[in-house]
């Protein structure tokens, strides 16, 4: 019994010794960056990332996006939406969260993942394992057709509507259009685009954000509050990890 419990101390020692702590995977951007804007040299930008500071640059097709925060009031006919929360049994969706933006164009236009689509679960990839969905999520966006005490219809992109219960006190979030020349010092920033083989990102889409209470970064990968709400121009849904 003695030689036992010392070679397991021995085991755990020598375990001890070679394990190494991991990064945090929330706080890691495959494409793009997130920070606060520390320093601007023209179209160059450096941010404050948690890994240290990262170069963006943007260019003449590089768009740009400031987020806000809003409230019950601001969700209104004909204003882009986008909501995530739990589906009820009969097909409607209690709101957790809303976003807001502007039409691009004249329309609403989202990015829709593989599989993915308004107001439906996704479809895993051939070969792919389900993924569980604790509490019944459920993610929608479109056109606000109609407000109705705190019962929104959204026109979905393909013609179809859903019923969305959105209560007073929800988190309300506003996106706008924006331009290079609204990015200031200090402000927390969210990047997509490319990265090169010195981190340096070359930026499709820049996002202005709130900070959140300890600043631009919450601790689980979400930003300014807002969990890292879709980051594609105009109110986009971004994909994970962009």
């Amino acid at each position: 019994a003695g030689l036992a419990l010392a070679a397991c101390g021995s085991t755990a020692s020598a375990g001890g010794s070679t394990a190494k702590a991991s990064p945090s995977p929330g706080l890691r951007v495959r494409n793009g960056a997130q920070g606060e804007l520390v320093q601007m040299n023209g179209t160059s930008l450096i941010l404050n990332a948690t890994t240290g500071d990262v170069t963006v640059v943007y260019n003449a097709s590089t768009t740009f996006q400031k987020t806000s925060t809003g409230t019950f009031q601001d969700i209104t006919p004909t204003r882009c939406i986008v909501a995530t929360g739990a589906r009820d049994p009969g097909g409607g969706i209690t709101a957790a969260t809303v976003r807001l933006s502007d039409k691009v164009n004249g329309a609403c236009a989202f990015g829709q993942g593989p599989g993915g689509g308004f107001g439906g679960a996704r479809t895993p990839l051939p070969g792919a394992s389900p993924r569980p969905n604790p509490g019944n999520l459920a993610f929608t966006g479109g056109e606000v057709a109609r407000v109705s005490g705190t019962t929104v219809t959204v026109q979905l992109p393909g013609g179809a509507a859903q019923t969305l219960v959105v209560p007073t006190t929800v988190r309300v979030s506003k996106s706008s259009l924006a331009r290079a020349s609204d990015l200031a010092l200090h402000q927390c920033l969210s990047a997509t685009g490319p990265k090169d083989a010195s981190g340096q990102v070359t930026a499709r889409a820049i996002s202005i954000v709130p900070a959140g209470p300890t600043g631009c970064f919450t601790g689980g990968g979400g930003f300014g509050g807002f969990g890292g709400f879709g980051r594609g121009a105009g109110g986009g849904g971004g994909a994970p990890g962009d």
